[in-house]
């Protein structure tokens, strides 16, 4: 996974900012960004070190589950 884009970044910051709301933690929005950031970085890091899916691959049909 190459390293998010602007828009993927600005996204993540926002879900963040809301996380962070809803918890009621005191960040600012500067601390936000550098928190986006910082995940930004280690989702980088973590897909580098993923396997590659073969090229072939596809999931396993799930039949739909049954509501009650």
């Amino acid at each position: 996974m190459p390293a998010l884009n602007l828009r993927d970044a600005r996204l993540l910051a926002r879900a963040l900012d809301a996380a962070a709301e809803e918890l009621d933690l005191p960040l600012t929005s500067r601390q936000v960004q550098a928190l986006a950031q910082l995940t930004a970085r280690r989702l980088a890091e973590v897909a580098v070190q993923r396997p590659p899916v073969p090229g072939g691959f596809r999931p396993p049909d799930v039949p739909p589950s049954s509501s009650p």
